[in-house]
């Protein structure tokens, strides 16, 4: 895998566990935001799941500081021992596959199937065209892009740029798909998120709002959360290796886009909008972490682009 670097104003960040990775510090005046500019095979994130392009170390916004480490140890190659905003796509051409063939991943490349098991995103699928990578640094925004073209058919150029918006607290992420191949790419994306405020333990002073009711399955929350309508609200602070889940909430056509994470205690919220279709949404948090995913769908045929955009609105609470 070939890597271009093109970072202005770009230094290294000493991240939480004691090792320093590239980084940009961009501004908006209102807001900073330490972002990973590592996104080659030795970089800060090595794992084969992510995309590991617009990673944010940390996020300043009206005193509050958003995302952040997760992990007592930070290990690159596991599967999530990263930090948000990141995003996930599902595999392409998997099923398709023989064993030992290769499938895609968009935003990681063309990995090999290892068996004919069902495809697991916590294995660690070898990486056999990785395409190339770039980023270019700006005084407020970081763009990446990744370009793949593989001898299966599977090519496209994917563009995503961070930028803090002018004179705002608002950080939009900017997705630009472009199929250059000669199959059709079907596939859905989602943002993990992974929030972390104020590096807070999740406690009973932490809610997620979403932008529809949740009539889902409630088991995954088990006595530590409960829905109330629209909204997840936990009833104590999270402890140890304790999770809870919810793998598929259904959101009625037309449902809007729309997210929220609130602290109370520390004062502080995040509300997350898409622009495109919300297909479904999961919902999954550890002691540290809170993350509502929405996700999109993508059908992008030779010769096609999609675009896609996500707002975050940082906020603190009256």
């Amino acid at each position: 895998m070939k890597i271009f670097s093109a970072a202005i104003f770009s230094a290294a960040c000493l991240c939480a566990f004691g090792t320093e990775y590239r980084a940009a510090k961009i501004s908006n005046g209102v807001i900073e935001a330490d972002v990973c500019t590592d996104t080659g095979l030795n970089g800060y994130y090595r794992g084969v799941r992510f995309d590991p392009s617009g990673i944010i170390f940390s996020l300043k916004a009206g005193g509050h500081v958003y995302f952040g480490s997760r992990h007592d140890i930070h290990r690159p190659d596991w599967h999530d021992c990263i930090t948000g905003p990141v995003e996930e796509y599902l595999v392409v051409g998997y099923d398709e596959a023989a064993a030992g063939g290769t499938f895609l991943k968009i935003g990681v490349g063309m990995l090999e199937k290892l068996s004919d098991a069902p495809y697991n995103f916590r294995l660690p699928y070898k990486l056999t065209n990785g395409g190339e990578r770039s980023v270019k640094v700006f005084p407020d925004s970081v763009e990446y892009v990744h370009k793949l073209d593989d001898t299966s058919g599977y090519a496209y150029v994917l563009v995503k740029t961070l930028v803090l918006e002018k004179n705002s607290n608002r950080l939009a992420i900017r997705h630009r798909l472009k199929n250059t191949g000669s199959k059709k790419i079907e596939s859905n994306v989602y943002n993990h998120n992974f929030f972390v405020i104020d590096n807070a333990v999740v406690d009973e002073s932490v809610s997620v709002r979403f932008g529809f009711d949740l009539n889902c399955d409630k088991f995954g929350l088990g006595e530590i959360a409960k829905i109330e309508g629209n909204s997840i609200r936990f009833l104590r602070r999270m402890c140890g290796d304790e999770r809870v889940s919810i793998d598929n909430i259904p959101c009625p056509q037309g449902s809007k886009n729309v997210m929220c994470v609130e602290n109370a205690k520390v004062g502080a919220g995040v509300r997350v909008a898409g622009d495109a279709p919300i297909m479904k949404a999961v919902f999954w948090s550890d002691k540290k972490s809170v993350c509502p995913e929405p996700f999109v769908k993508i059908s992008v045929g030779p010769g096609e682009e999609f675009e896609w955009n996500l707002h975050y609105d940082f906020y603190s609470l009256k």
